[in-house]
C-alpha cells in the first residue's frame, strides 16, 4: 500500500510542476525514505518516535498502524518492543492479517477496522498501558486517565484564546471526543486541569464536573438518551460528511440535530455538547416537531 501511494505522489508532484503560477510553502505530511529506512514526517516538520500511529497515507479511507523507533525510523519485519509484530511493509499484523481502521469511503455509518472491544479495552486499562486510537493515545497512570492528542490535533487558533490549555499536548481543562472501538460511534468526556479524566461518581452513579454530568467510566452523560426521558446514557454521535449527528445515541432516530465536523476535537465535543442541550430544551418544551404524537404512537 506503502507502494502505491509513492507512486500517487510521484504523479502529484508531475502534476504540480505543470501547474503555472501556483505556489506554497505548506508543508504535506508524507513518507520520506534515505538509506536507513522509512520514516514518516508531519507536515510541520516533526516526526514520530517511540511510538505507534495510525496512517493512512494513500488517503483511501483506510489506514495501517505502524511503529517509529527512538529515531523515528519505521520498524519492519520484526517484533516491536511493546510485543507486536509488523510486516514486511511497518503495518501491524496478528496471525498473518493486517490491523486497520478508518471509514469506508462512502462515509457511511459504521468504520471499515471496528477494533472489538475498544471501549472495554480503554476502560479496563492499568496504570503504565496506553490506548492508541484515531485522535490520540489514551493513557494510564495511578492517578487516572490521560489523552495525549495526536499531532496536529489542536484548539484551531481562531477559538484558541478561550482555552488556557489549548496548545498542550494533553487535553485539559476541557471536553474531547474519541471514537475507541473505531465503529463509527463516538463519545464525549471531560478532563480536569491537570489532564485527568472526570470519573468519580456518587452513589446515584453519576458525577459532576465543570460542564455537566459523567458516569464511571468518564462518558459525558444525558438523561434523554436514545430519545427516552429519564434513561441515563452517553452523549453519542456519528460523522457522516462534513457533520456529526445523533442517529446512534442520545436523542431519537427522527431527530434532525446535526453540527458541523472541524476536525478541532474541543470545539466540536463543545458544539455538539451544547447542541443536545438545545435539542432536549426543545422536547421538553414541546417545541419539537411532532415529539409527543411520534412517542405516542
Amino acid at each position: 500500500m506503502r507502494k502505491r501511494m509513492v507512486k500517487q505522489a510521484v504523479m502529484l508532484a508531475m502534476a504540480a510542476a505543470m501547474t503555472v503560477g501556483a505556489a506554497t510553502t505548506a508543508m504535506a505530511a508524507e513518507w520520506k525514505q534515505d538509506t536507513k529506512g522509512w520514516w514518516w514526517q508531519e507536515d510541520n516538520g516533526s516526526y514520530p518516535t517511540s511510538q505507534w500511529k495510525w496512517l493512512d497515507g494513500n488517503k483511501d479511507g483506510i489506514a495501517e498502524c505502524y511503529y517509529f523507533d527512538g529515531t523515528g525510523y519505521m520498524m519492519a519485519n520484526t517484533t516491536t518492543p511493546d510485543g507486536y509484530v509488523v510486516n514486511s511493509e511497518g503495518q501491524w499484523t496478528e496471525n498473518g492479517a493486517v490491523k486497520t481502521q478508518g471509514s469506508a469511503a462512502s462515509g457511511g455509518n459504521t468504520a471499515a477496522g471496528a477494533i472489538a472491544g475498544g471501549n472495554e479495552a480503554r476502560k479496563t486499562m492499568q496504570p503504565g498501558q496506553t490506548y492508541q486510537v484515531s485522535n490520540g493515545t489514551w493513557e494510564r497512570d495511578a492517578k487516572g486517565f490521560k489523552f495525549k492528542k495526536a499531532d496536529g490535533f489542536y484548539v484551531d487558533p481562531t477559538t484558541a484564546i478561550n482555552f488556557k490549555y489549548a496548545y498542550d499536548p494533553y487535553v485539559r481543562g476541557d471536553r474531547w471526543m474519541t471514537d475507541d472501538d473505531n465503529d463509527g460511534t463516538w463519545e464525549l468526556y471531560v478532563f480536569d486541569d491537570n489532564g485527568y479524566l472526570y470519573t468519580d461518581v456518587g452513589i446515584n452513579g453519576g458525577g459532576f464536573d465543570p460542564f455537566g454530568m459523567h458516569d464511571a467510566n468518564g462518558y459525558s452523560i444525558t438523561n434523554y438518551y436514545k430519545g427516552v426521558w429519564s434513561d441515563v446514557g452517553p452523549c453519542q454521535v456519528i460523522r457522516r460528511g462534513n457533520n456529526w449527528y445523533c442517529e446512534n445515541g442520545t436523542l431519537p432516530s427522527f431527530s434532525d440535530a446535526c453540527w458541523r465536523y472541524t476536525g478541532d476535537y474541543a470545539r466540536d465535543a463543545g458544539a455538539i455538547a451544547s447542541g443536545l442541550d438545545h435539542e432536549i430544551a426543545r422536547m421538553e418544551s414541546g417545541s419539537y416537531r411532532n415529539v409527543e404524537t411520534k412517542y405516542v404512537d
